[in-house]
């Protein structure tokens, strides 16, 4: 997935040096945006994404539409918000659930085993935007953060030193990170670690909460939503402390290993039948709904999510098979095994083989070109979400829609929620037809 730059890009880089304004608001094209290695970077990528051209055309202003304007109170400062302008614009109605309006912790903070203070969540947000380098989330929870009185050493911390916090804080640091870069290696050493510090109900509402946070930065970035012009980004930490390199970012997350051949994999996945679960969740035993809901009707948060899969499949004009291969290349890539035999199921319901729903993760998938843009994005948006570019998204565009582009990048981020909360729960997986 390596892109080399172009001779236009070079040419910028050195006209950049005599006028950074005007490079800034130039597209990206072909070359993913870099990751700032300091925390002086990080407030010159946040406050230059103003100037940023969307990656679909950016809907008017409807300044009395309650939608997309957020209270003072929020904890972002009031006004407009362009995530929630994207998404009431080219999602369908029932996908129009904010993330970033609604709180961030649990809605009922009385239940102290169950919910996690505001703050804290806020903290995990952070961590996952500067993983996937998504430059508008991450924009967002610094605003947050500082309404709720972090100060700008606390903010430099969460970026360079860890062991400034808590060690429960910094368990959760290190699973979310984890989570974030490399979902398929969480096992079973890292539920038990979380597990010294949280209940299981804990561990299910932050894992949720990580998973829907790469849902989200997975939206505003590839679809290169621009910041807020109201917002303001400065720091007053001397010079010395905002160069102190970065320990928390990642420049390119590694490569996921593959299954060649159908028989590895269907062993590999027979073994997956055999696990046990890793958390306790109300319902697991009942027989009668699909692990996943079950699982997800017992965290707090995931109301609003609950509600979009009941839809995930009837609603909208991207094609059900183009929803269905992106749902199983997507597991696929994140190791996601109980998801992996959902889609496979339903794929095999369809009518597919298992040796052409196998080829689905490979070069040549076998299927239209429509599918196979749609296929290629999915799983560069799965694996690599920070080095999404302008290019990208103008493949898509010679086979979809500008609304069902958006829905690509949805399905990717229910994909990414999904495949994240089910692994570390450690459903097994259903037994195949």
């Amino acid at each position: 997935m390596c892109v080399l730059r172009s001779n236009v890009f070079v040419f910028l880089v050195a006209l950049a040096g005599m006028n950074g304004s005007f490079m800034s608001a130039v597209a990206q094209d072909n070359v993913p945006k870099a990751v700032p290695q300091n925390r002086a970077e990080i407030l010159k990528a946040v406050e230059r994404l103003k100037l940023r051209q969307p990656r679909l055309p950016m809907p008017a202003v409807e300044t009395t539409d309650p939608a997309i304007v957020i209270p003072n109170h929020s904890g972002l400062g009031g006004g407009i918000v362009n995530n929630a302008r994207m998404r009431n614009k080219y999602l369908p109605p029932e996908f129009h659930h904010n993330p970033n309006v609604q709180s961030q912790g649990s809605p009922d903070q009385s239940q102290p085993d169950f919910g996690l203070p505001t703050e804290f969540s806020v903290q995990l947000f952070w961590i996952v935007s500067r993983l996937n380098n998504c430059h508008y989330c991450l924009g967002h929870q610094e605003t947050k953060l500082k309404s709720a009185g972090v100060t700008e050493e606390s903010l430099l911390a969460l970026d360079t030193n860890w062991s400034a916090f808590s060690d429960k804080q910094q368990v959760a640091f290190a699973f979310t990170k984890k989570l974030t870069y490399a979902p398929y290696s969480i096992g079973d050493d890292d539920v038990a670690e979380l597990k010294k510090h949280f209940s299981d109900q804990q561990i299910l509402e932050m894992t949720f909460l990580v998973g829907r946070y790469n849902s989200t930065n997975r939206w505003t970035d590839s679809l290169g939503i621009p910041q807020e012009d109201h917002r303001e980004y400065s720091s007053g930490l001397e010079s010395k402390a905002l160069q102190v390199e970065s320990t928390t970012a990642i420049d390119i997350f590694p490569e996921r290993t593959q299954f060649t051949d159908w028989a590895s994999w269907d062993k590999a996945s027979k073994e997956a039948l055999q696990r046990h679960p890793r958390v306790f969740f109300k319902g697991m035993e009942d027989k009668g709904r699909a692990p996943h809901l079950s699982l997800l009707a017992t965290i707090l948060g995931a109301k609003s999510t609950r509600e979009q899969l009941d839809k995930v499949d009837s609603v909208g004009s991207l094609p059900l098979e183009t929803r269905r291969y992106i749902a199983y290349v997507a597991a696929r890539d994140d190791h996601a095994w109980y998801m992996q035999h959902v889609i496979h199921q339903q794929l095999r319901d369809g009518g597919m083989t298992d040796s052409a729903i196998f080829a689905l993760a490979s070069d040549s998938p076998g299927v239209s070109k429509l599918n196979v843009a749609a296929i290629a994005f999915a799983r560069k948006l799965t694996c690599q979400p920070q080095r999404i570019t302008d290019a990208d998204v103008e493949s898509l565009k010679q086979h979809f829609t500008a609304e069902q582009i958006a829905e690509i990048v949805y399905h990717v981020g229910i994909a990414a929620m999904l495949n994240r909360v089910t692994e570390v729960a450690g459903i097994s997986p259903p037994l195949r037809s």
